[in-house]
């Protein structure tokens, strides 16, 4: 997802669950996702769905969302 900064225009991204309902994005995690589990596999396997995210849309958190963040 893309934040602003407080105290710029400027975006910062950060991965957060996101819910769908029909499709359309309805809600999100407050915060970032993070990434901590007691076996490195389990690791493994959640940073490649992270890697998955990086192929789909970036939605606008806060008063923007659902829209998508379109790069200058």
């Amino acid at each position: 997802m893309a934040h602003h900064h407080s105290n710029s225009e400027d975006a910062y991204f950060a991965i957060h669950e996101i819910y769908y309902e029909n499709d359309i994005p309805v809600s999100y995690t407050e915060n970032a996702v993070a990434v901590v589990f007691e076996e490195l596999s389990d690791i493994s396997d959640y940073l490649d769905k992270m890697k998955l995210a990086l192929s789909k849309p970036v939605l606008w958190a806060g008063e923007k969302f659902p829209n998508e963040y379109i790069a200058k």
